[in-house]
């Protein structure tokens, strides 16, 4: 090699700071020596080099750390202002956008990260009645911010009451959980009353754990409390005055249920009660009546199988402004769709019909209209509709690619006259970012808070793809491809295989996975080629698909992930032995199952928060329609867990847990690494002090990035 090509790789080795060398005064054998040596350098700065501009990638995880999405939405009782709060992994933001003015102006910020694990309060983002403030809660305290700005004023504090905290809606009194009792205390006087004797209300962490939502509500005039019965084993439904006395028991049967849901109509008068039977084969609405003392059955349910009740939002229950009818969710005709009935359970109507999913829905402020947000049309996309709410025609409000719901973000928000809509919108390149649209159509829609940071504005370019191919029985399997817009589709690249395996959908184009999202796309401009995939039981596909997934969760689910990596060596631009696999709780059990049952198809594997053991979830009939009765189909559950089977394990694995985590024991994370240690297995292990089954502290999630992706690069990039 001449010497004006040693100057260059000199000079290279100088330019990244990698060293600085005199070539005088060094043998020839330390010359050999150390030309050797820079090759290899060189080589390996090169190759860092040619990939960041095949990719297009300059970016930083900090980069990607920096997004703030919209997580709460809330109009002034006015309707002049829009006051919303931006989140990200390194805290909150709160600001407040002038209709008038057409800006946006920062209220607070630094607000800390919700810590579910200590939370006393749950995430609540409203208006004092009179216009002037906004209430926020950091977890354990409710503050109020003034318009005009300055220092966030402390309304409540849940370290000096209890858990549970609920502020009424009148803002005049605060009901909080202790020594197993509800508690309410005047904000004016401030002395707590006791309005229950029973000493063993449902706690918080036990209804998350069974499955029970919103088992304590205020009524809307703040006179009452509805909440569930203190025992385990009846579900009894009590409704009690906040001056004390004796609790009403509005529904007392005897039944186990395994998930129900309160909603108190407009005028307080009425108690609507959506609930899932434990062996999911039933779901009832009903009706209590206060004036009457009568109990109404509006809808009922039955499968022999199992009822498909989605996520939950379909045991959301929605009252008409003016009390008189309720819209709710059912899959009766083999979609998820909208009905509506009267408060007696008649009149009863299927509003919106078709091969497509409702996923959620809000009434209008004239109640003429129910909006709702669905997959019409496109399977990968979740777009605003509106619909008569005596039936009729479907009409489109928001008409762009992407998803207006997305994981962690606020829900729509409709003004106080009912014209303008306040939404988030994520198309494949942008995160969710806050976005006002008139009712009507007739005006152009505004973008009000753009969640990119200003450093990877019109820098991120990705390609998002809708794709399906199918399983090894047939079944036609659904996956959107994400891959850096400008991927050199001539060279080879490692590839990533994401899904939930849950209800939950993963395939959708745009970052609708909150936090995933971000971990996902940073690596495809990092140059990984990643494929969600939504294996059969997942909702988004209709009755019939998420049904396929019936007793086959770590089953024929697994063969669906496995035609998703073939899937990928098929592209011609995918490594084939740099293919791993990522997925989060039933995604991490997905994870390790896939890998222990089809041992030769992932390179390497990342579980986060995953179940290894179905012995300590055997009898929460949660996980009956995935793996059959505990006691009626034993080898099931034996060939469904995957700790039994690490000797099978051929790929590297990186488990990762935090120590909190209410949903997967650390127990059984334990256990299964004690296995993975007796079997010799290479994997690595990551534990997380006080995180729970989210991560939630911004210093984890950097390292929990980080560390991915040197695990993908050890293990994926190594082949070539």
């Amino acid at each position: 090699m001449g010497q004006k090509k040693k100057e260059f790789y000199f000079n290279i080795l100088k330019k990244f700071k990698i060293m600085e060398v005199s070539m005088k005064n060094l043998s020839r054998q330390k010359k050999v020596t150390l030309f050797a040596f820079i090759v290899v350098a060189v080589c390996f700065l090169m190759n860092g080099t040619l990939l960041a501009q095949k990719t297009g990638s300059v970016f930083d995880v900090d980069d990607f750390l920096d997004i703030k999405i919209p997580s709460s939405i809330a109009w002034s009782p006015d309707g002049k202002h829009i006051a919303y709060q931006a989140s990200g992994p390194k805290g909150s933001d709160i600001y407040l956008y002038s209709l008038e003015k057409g800006i946006s102006k920062k209220l607070v910020s630094g607000i800390p990260y919700y810590d579910y694990l200590r939370a006393s309060t749950e995430p609540e983002f409203r208006w004092t009645s009179d216009g002037k403030h906004i209430i926020y809660t950091t977890g354990q305290e409710y503050y109020t911010i003034s318009l005009e700005g300055g220092e966030p004023q402390l309304l409540i504090s849940g370290l000096l009451l209890g858990k549970m905290l609920r502020l009424s809606p009148d803002q005049k009194n605060v009901s909080f959980l202790r020594d197993g009792d509800i508690w309410v205390q005047s904000l004016a006087k401030g002395t707590p009353k006791r309005i229950t004797q029973s000493q063993g209300f449902l706690t918080e962490d036990r209804q998350r754990f069974t499955r029970l939502y919103q088992g304590l509500q205020w009524s809307p005039d703040g006179s009452k409390i509805a909440y569930l019965s203190p025992t385990e084993t009846s579900y009894k439904i009590g409704m009690v005055s906040i001056e004390g006395g004796e609790t009403a028991w509005l529904i007392t049967d005897e039944d186990i249920w395994s998930s129900i849901t309160l909603a108190w109509s407009p005028d307080s008068q009425k108690i609507a009660v959506s609930r899932l039977s434990r062996d999911f084969t039933r779901k009832e609405l009903e009706v209590y009546s206060i004036s009457e003392d009568k109990v109404y059955t509006i809808w009922k349910d039955k499968d022999d199988k199992f009822v498909n009740y989605g996520n939950t939002p379909s045991f959301r229950v929605l009252w008409s402004p003016d009390s008189s009818r309720i819209a709710y969710l059912s899959n009766r005709d083999g979609w998820m769709h909208l009905y509506v009935a009267n408060a007696e359970g008649k009149d009863a109507r299927q509003l919106t019909k078709g091969d497509y999913d409702v996923f959620t829905y809000f009434w209008s402020v004239n109640q003429k209209e129910i909006f709702l947000i669905s997959n019409k049309d496109r399977r990968h996309q979740r777009m605003i509709w509106s619909i008569p709410s005596n039936g009729g025609q479907m009409r489109q409000i928001i008409k762009r690619e992407g998803i207006c719901l997305a994981r962690g973000c606020a829900i729509p928000s409709l003004s106080p006259d009912g014209k303008y809509l306040a939404y988030t919108f994520s198309g494949p390149n942008e995160p969710p970012g806050l976005w006002l649209s008139s009712i009507s159509g007739k005006a152009d829609s505004k973008n009000l808070y753009v969640s990119l940071p200003k450093k990877l504005r019109n820098k991120i370019e990705t390609h998002m793809e809708p794709v399906s191919f199918k399983s090894s029985d047939g079944l036609v399997i659904p996956a959107v491809l994400l891959t850096a817009k400008n991927l050199s589709r001539k060279e080879k690249h490692p590839a990533l295989v994401h899904m939930y395996g849950g209800w939950g959908q993963m395939a959708l184009s745009g970052w609708g996975l909150g936090f995933k999202s971000i971990i996902l796309n940073y690596l495809a401009q990092k140059g990984y080629v990643i494929l969600f995939v939504d294996p059969r039981g997942s909702e988004g596909y209709g009755d019939d698909f998420v049904k396929a997934g019936y007793l086959e969760g770590g089953g024929k689910q697994v063969d669906d992930l496995a035609a998703g990596a073939n899937y990928l060596k098929n592209l011609g631009y995918v490594e084939p032995e740099g293919i791993g696999i990522y997925g989060h709780s039933t995604g991490g059990f997905l994870t390790v199952q896939t890998m222990v049952q089809a041992p030769d198809v992932f390179a390497a594997g990342i579980t986060q928060a995953g179940v290894y053991d179905w012995e300590i979830w055997k009898y929460s009939t949660y996980v009956y329609i995935r793996y059959g009765h505990p006691d009626k189909e034993p080898s099931l559950y034996r060939q469904r867990t995957p700790v039994y089977h690490v000797d099978k394990l051929k790929g590297a694995l990186l488990v990762f847990k935090g120590t909190k985590d209410y949903n997967e024991p650390m127990s059984d994370t334990y256990k299964f690494v004690k296995a993975l240690i007796k079997a010799d297995k290479e994997f690595e292990f990551m534990v997380y002090p006080d995180e729970p089954h989210g991560l939630v502290k911004p210093e984890t999630k950097r390292d929990f990035i980080k560390r991915a992706e040197r695990f993908l690069d050890k293990y994926l990039r190594k082949k070539y």
